[in-house]
């Protein structure tokens, strides 16, 4: 009896030891399927920004220069021969832009004359495998051609079969096999997916191979395309990679997740437009409907054309791209409007004439920042816009896009234009009410035009901050009036009401918001005025003091204090930083990490009128800047400085006929994903 025990037992533990081994080989296998093949990034692509741009980029090797240029766009069509020649490039370029989506462009109707004997691997790779029965001919038995030097194939569901398949299967399998198994893309660019093959190559078309001219050629010529597109799905390993097409039409929208229409309008603005809007609507999601324009292949660019397309894609969710021409697929031009962040649409594109389909006429459509409009009549127009709206500040046609706050605008035929909703407040920064805002880039650019920021509900010179305190996602309020410290919730309920110096306390308070310990919540950061030896004090959001009363430069010291809280070193060390300027005397600037400790100290200007500063990561490169603004007693001189102190750059905010310094502040004013630099001030 025992022994059966004892025999028993053994089994038991033999089988749970095989059951463990088991699923260790089955995480094993999980984790590989996740490494060797990601899911593709949909929601990178809710993530893109309007306007949402692309590049068709066909070089068959990308530099590194190349690959930091190409990260600046959404989307990138590149030929798939850079996975062999560049393959360190295209993860640098996911590795700067991880939201981007990167297709491989392949032509599946043709292939090169010389491809076997190309430099191009994968085009050698691929001629080596079709046979001459592959090649469409004409009932002569010649293979035919349409772009020079390359023979068209045969994607038709008549081609014959060879060993077992067809054309469009074995591409199906090639693309999948040596493309997207690689992990580095995020789907695929089927070129000249046409909807007629008559219309490109002549009705003498024998796509049986039997010496007859053909008949039915557009129907098995699409439902040919429509198998290799539904091949290439059912094969992958992973079924939300993306298939894009290039042709103006929408025979394939059931098949492809969008298509690109190349080289717009091509004089047919309302039939282009009806079909990128057809696009838009399948079963298959995600939707990448393209449009492309170009210079016609003349280098010449004509900023009209390119607000034209631009604007008309904005009348849909797609993506534009604008290059040489069909010629050279091959530039890295970015262009005034690229940088606008429109947001997202809040509406579907409308007409003065109330068109349900794009016909001429001049369409708009509104978007949480903006508006976008695009006239494609035979006439100029004016156009009301039933408000105050700011044309985007550009350099390279500043005529048009020159800053102008306008209620209507001109609007010439062939033409289009992205205009920002005007503001007369701010969010997520301390403003000081009734003061008047300038907004800069890092270069000292002007970004906007200036405005008196002041919101009736409270006294000219409170400091007003609407900011999310607590976390949540919505914004609470600050106001900071006279010697008294005020929050409330986004709910309206009071979190503090507080006098951090007493309230006989006659001087100002300086105050800065920022999550110093990232522990996720707001702390409220308080320093007294010039001529007060107090200390500085830190608050949570509920008025609760945080830390002993802290006296940087001294208990004796009462010069006042300009705060402000970074990330200098991007996250590196366990906290933010602290920076602490003198309000007088000599321009000092001290940062401090959450625990007080001093790491670094210099002087912001040669002067001795103190300084005010503030920190943001206004280059776009990982790390905030210290950004500092002249004292009282000097011109309005703003200066940009790395995190060792390093002068980056520095810029006069305005000319003043007195010196009344200027305060600094950081936000995105232009929606373009960068902080940008605001000065503050009363003086002119």
């Amino acid at each position: 009896m025992k022994k059966d025990n004892f025999k028993i037992f053994h089994f038991i533990r033999n089988w749970l030891l095989d059951i463990r081994h088991l699923f260790k080989l089955c995480l094993v296998i999980l984790i590989f399927s996740f490494l060797f093949h990601p899911f593709v990034p949909v929601q990178a692509i809710t993530n893109h920004n309007y306007p949402r741009i692309a590049n068709y980029f066909l070089k068959w090797t990308i530099s590194d220069s190349e690959a930091s240029q190409l990260a600046r766009w959404d989307l990138l069509i590149l030929d798939m021969e850079t996975q062999v020649t560049s393959p360190a490039q295209l993860k640098k370029i996911k590795q700067l832009n991880p939201d981007i989506v990167l297709l491989a462009y392949i032509t599946p109707q043709e292939i090169l004359n010389n491809a076997g004997s190309s430099y191009s691997s994968l085009r050698r790779k691929l001629a080596g495998q079709i046979p001459d029965s592959w090649y469409l001919k004409n009932s002569a038995g010649n293979k035919i051609s349409v772009w020079g030097g390359t023979s068209m194939l045969n994607v038709t569901e008549s081609c014959p079969e060879v060993n077992g398949q067809k054309l469009n299967v074995f591409l199906a399998r090639f693309v999948n096999e040596q493309i997207l198994n690689t992990g580095l893309w995020e789907g695929i660019f089927y070129d000249n997916a046409w909807e007629n093959l008559t219309d490109i190559a002549g009705s003498d078309v024998d796509a049986d191979n039997n010496g007859v001219k053909d008949n039915n050629l557009n129907s098995t010529w699409q439902t040919g395309l429509k198998r290799l597109y539904n091949e290439t799905k059912n094969l992958s390993s992973n079924k939300d990679y993306l298939i894009i097409g290039n042709a103006t039409t929408a025979v394939y929208r059931e098949a492809l997740n969008g298509n690109m229409s190349e080289t717009f309008p091509h004089g047919d603005w309302v039939g282009r437009m009806q079909t990128y809007a057809a696009n838009e609507v399948s079963n298959l999601k995600p939707r990448i409907n393209i449009i492309n324009a170009n210079t016609a292949n003349t280098a010449k660019v004509s900023y009209q054309d390119l607000r034209f397309a631009l604007a008309s894609t904005l009348m849909g969710n797609g993506y534009f791209s604008f290059d040489y021409g069909n010629q050279d697929h091959g530039q890295t031009w970015l262009y005034d409007e690229y940088g606008v962040n429109l947001g997202e649409p809040i509406e579907n594109a409308k007409s003065q004439n109330k068109y349900i389909i794009f016909k001429k006429d001049v369409w708009q459509r509104n978007f949480s920042n903006g508006l976008v409009l695009v006239n494609s009549s035979d006439e100029n127009k004016t156009v009301s816009l039933g408000g105050e709206y700011e044309k985007i500040h550009g350099v390279q046609d500043p005529a048009v896009n020159n800053g102008e706050i306008v209620m209507q605008t001109n609007l010439a035929s062939g033409d289009g234009l992205l205009l920002l909703k005007t503001f007369s407040t701010l969010n997520d920064v301390l403003f000081r009410n009734g003061d008047f805002l300038r907004f800069f880039s890092a270069k000292g650019d002007r970004l906007r035009n200036g405005f008196f920021v002041f919101e009736s509900l409270y006294k000219g010179g409170d400091k007003v901050a609407h900011v999310d305190l607590d976390s949540n996602g919505v914004r609470d309020l600050l106001v900071v009036s006279g010697n008294k410290l005020m929050a409330w919730r986004d709910d309206g309920q009071l979190y503090m009401k507080i006098y951090p110096y007493t309230v006989d306390y006659k001087g100002e308070l300086r105050v800065a918001l920022g999550d110093l310990n990232k522990d996720g919540f707001v702390e409220v950061y308080v320093a007294p005025s010039t001529g007060y030896p107090l200390p500085i004090k830190i608050y949570t959001r509920h008025g609760r003091q945080m830390k002993q009363d802290w006296f940087p430069y001294g208990e004796k010291y009462f010069g006042g204090y300009s705060l402000a809280v970074g990330d200098l070193n991007n996250g590196v060390n366990s906290g933010k930083d602290l920076l602490v300027g003198k309000a007088s005397g000599e321009p000092a600037v001290s940062v401090f990490d959450y625990k007080y400790n001093l790491t670094n100290t210099w002087l912001a200007f040669n002067n001795r009128f103190g300084v005010n500063l503030a920190s943001g990561n206004v280059d776009g490169v990982a790390g905030d800047e210290v950004i500092a603004g002249a004292g009282a007693g000097s011109s309005p001189y703003i200066r940009v400085f790395n995190k060792e102190g390093k002068l980056l750059n520095e810029f006069l905010a305005y000319s003043s006929l007195s010196n009344p310094g200027i305060e600094v502040l950081t936000a995105d004013v232009n929606f373009d994903g960068i902080v940008d630099i605001i000065g503050m001030g009363s003086g002119f």
